[in-house]
């Protein structure tokens, strides 16, 4: 039993006394006075003109000043409720039976965890005849109003005159129906001389004190000055004993005239709880710095509990301004707390703390908060107040690589600039430019070498500042030559005076260090002239080579390549010029044009030295082998097309099907001299070619020597070569 649970009496009463069923005579009420009950379910309670006036000066004249009730109005007898706890809620509820009086109830905030749903009543009257039934039918009617009434954490009492003449369910069925609510079963209290019956004669059971079945596991003697009631009692003034005990109850107030019933009392003993207390109060103040620095927040509290129940504590409501918590484990009689401001906020703050000892019993206390800020620490970076770094130029192959760190015991953010800038280079800070550490860049001047500053501010925004100068040698890598790529040697193959195969290079080098390149011919040719195609600069170049007209054997040359810082490389060119394979190319030479008088045909080139009647031009055109004689004659013509200057010239020759055809080239030539000067003409623009059917398995080609080049010369040279 714990020091605080509490001993709740309980009573019904319908002890109204006279001809007009009230506590005006005043025996009933000195009974209240003398026996003091903590909660009364009483019957016929009518005083004076039953106002609030009246109700209010009985019941604190007859019961206490701390009492309250509740009673039912504009009723003949009205049921009430008189207790010393509070009230939390109160009603009526309909008796199907009866119209002077309905069933009153009331829920009472007891001590502990449960409330008490209290129930007042007076059933019908009188035995015999329907009076069992309807009192049955009052009690069906109850139990319905009490389930949807009644919480988990009620207790239960149903109390008052029920008029009932046996204990015996068989005879009164009421108290069968009410048993499946409350405790109708003995023992049941008694008077001083063991009688258990209630009306005035007291040879009936009218009256009961009902408790629901977890109140009657409560029940506890009732104890009256020297008295003790094991069952609890039914109060008779007339033999109760001492009497002193109950005053100002008069000996003859049990027999007044009128007087309805004798009181029945019962108490049971409510399992309490003491709240825990905490040992500081309601009100606790501290202090802090901004971010909690320097000066930290720092809070204990301490609670006691007078039932030695385990405690545990919480933040009951929030921080306004700043996060607060109890440091775990947040259980015992002392508990540390914990409070972050907000990021860098300054001003006043709270939180309310709350212990709990599972019982329902609680404490709370607020936490008043002061943060202030504290005078400012600047920054300080790391590295102190310079810093070496050396790297090559152009950041090549040694880049620049810095970071730099700080820190700041008011824990503000930090932010970084460049305050003074490089003078031979560019200095920055990479993105973000924010926090304890950041990286910095730095680009030198191309082709700088030398050295260089640069200097990087940390600010705390709160006027606080650190700098550190950055110092910087940038030096001159040692030079890494350009290669080129291949070989050392390239082999060129042409044929005589660049045709048909004419002289095709292109080469390439690496520079590991970037530097700008430039190629040139560093040995010539012996047989020919090279050179570097403009522009002689870069990563790659074409290289050209015409040879000495006529020319047939091997040449070289070197080409070389330099990166403008004493770092070479060259390749030399092998350049092999053959004859143009047999047979492959043949000219035919008109000299002099067709004068305007001449329309006849001329004939051309008609050497046959295989005498087989072809050509050797036709052979050659024709596929075959001009040495092996095969066929007739058949020489080749030259006529003008049309009269006049600038008429276009054409050749024809016809060429055998069944001879191996092969794709012919054509190269145009004109000079105004046999022996030099010869300039080729573009074969596209000034030969037209045509290929007709003759029948008998042979065709015509004709090549037409266009009129309009763009100089007038006296001798055209065709050359044509055959496809291998």
């Amino acid at each position: 039993m714990s020091t605080a649970d509490e001993v709740v009496r309980i009573m019904a009463a319908n002890i109204s006394s006279g001809t007009n069923q009230s506590y005006d005579g005043g025996e009933g009420s000195r009974i209240f006075d003398g026996l003091n009950p903590d909660i009364a379910l009483v019957q016929e309670m009518n005083v004076g003109s039953n106002s609030v006036t009246n109700y209010n000066s009985w019941v604190s004249t007859n019961f206490g000043a701390g009492y309250t009730y509740f009673v039912e109005t504009g009723k003949n007898i009205p049921n009430g409720i008189v207790t010393r706890y509070p009230i939390l809620e109160a009603d009526v509820w309909n008796d199907p039976e009866i119209s002077d009086r309905e069933f009153v109830w009331a829920r009472i905030d007891l001590p502990g965890d449960k409330n008490l749903l209290a129930v007042s009543v007076h059933f019908k009257a009188s035995s015999g005849g329907t009076n069992e039934t309807r009192r049955n039918n009052q009690a069906v009617a109850l139990n319905g109003f009490i389930a949807g009434e009644v919480e988990a954490t009620d207790y239960l009492v149903i109390g008052g005159d029920f008029n009932t003449y046996s204990r015996n369910s068989s005879v009164e069925p009421c108290l069968g129906t009410l048993s499946s609510r409350v405790v109708v079963a003995s023992p049941w209290p008694a008077d001083q001389a063991g009688n258990t019956n209630t009306n005035a004669s007291q040879s009936s059971p009218y009256d009961w004190v009902m408790p629901g079945p977890s109140l009657a596991a409560l029940a506890t003697p009732l104890v009256i000055g020297p008295n003790t009631h094991i069952n609890g009692l039914v109060f008779d003034s007339r033999d109760y004993t001492p009497l002193s005990a109950v005053a100002p109850v008069l000996s003859g107030d049990s027999g007044a005239t009128g007087m309805q019933h004798m009181a029945v009392m019962r108490a049971f003993l409510i399992p309490t709880n003491d709240p825990p207390v905490i040992t500081q109060g309601t009100a606790v103040a501290v202090t802090l710095s901004r971010n909690n620095t320097p000066t930290a927040f720092s809070r204990s509290l301490n609670a006691t509990d007078g039932d030695g129940n385990p405690l545990a504590w919480s933040i009951a409501t929030p921080a306004t301004n700043g996060t607060a918590g109890v440091v775990a484990p947040a259980t015992g009689g002392t508990v540390a707390l914990s409070y972050v401001p907000a990021l860098n906020y300054v001003g006043t703050d709270s939180f309310v703390v709350q212990v709990a000892d599972g019982q329902g019993g609680t404490d709370t206390i607020t936490v008043n908060l002061t943060i202030s800020s504290p005078p400012n620490t600047a920054p300080v970076i790391t590295q102190g107040t310079s810093a070496a770094v050396t790297l090559s130029e152009n950041n090549t192959p040694v880049a620049f690589s810095r970071s730099l760190s700080a820190s700041d015991a008011d824990e503000d953010p930090l932010a970084w600039t460049i305050s003074t800038a490089a003078a031979n280079g560019t200095a920055g800070i990479v993105a973000p430019a924010t926090g304890g550490t950041v990286v910095l860049s730095y680009v030198p001047a191309l082709n700088y070498v030398g050295t260089d500053s640069f200097t990087v501010q940390v600010t705390d925004g709160r006027g606080g500042s650190d700098v550190v100068t950055v110092n910087l040698t940038v030096e001159e890598p040692p030079n890494q030559v350009p290669v080129i790529t291949g070989t050392e040697v390239v082999v060129v193959t042409l044929t005589q005076n660049g045709f048909p195969v004419a002289f095709q290079q292109v080469l390439a080098a690496a520079d590991a260090d970037a530097d700008p390149l430039s190629w040139s011919v560093t040995v010539p040719g012996d047989h020919g002239t090279a050179s570097v195609v403009v522009p002689a600069s870069g990563g790659s170049v074409v290289l050209a080579y015409q040879p000495v007209a006529g020319y047939l054997g091997n040449d070289s040359f070197t080409v070389g390549v330099s990166d403008g810082r004493g770092g070479s490389d060259s390749v030399v060119v092998q350049v092999v010029i053959e004859a143009a394979p047999a047979y492959d190319s043949w000219t035919f030479e008109r000299f002099a044009p067709l004068s305007p008088e001449d329309e006849g045909t001329r004939w051309g080139e008609d050497a046959d030295p295989d005498d087989d009647g072809f050509t050797n031009l036709e052979e050659f055109a024709h596929g075959l082998d001009p040495e092996v004689a095969d066929a007739a004659s058949n020489l080749m013509s030259i006529s003008r097309e049309g009269p006049g200057p600038g008429s276009a010239l054409v050749l024809s020759y016809k060429v055998r099907m069944d001879g191996a055809v092969a794709a012919l080239d054509y190269s145009l030539m004109a000079s105004n001299t046999l022996a030099a000067g010869w300039a080729v003409l573009p074969a596209e623009a000034y030969v037209a070619i045509g290929d007709a059917d003759l029948g008998g398995g042979f065709r015509l080609r004709t090549i037409r020597l266009l009129g309009g080049h763009p100089t007038p010369a006296r001798f055209f040279r065709l050359q044509f070569a055959r496809h291998p």
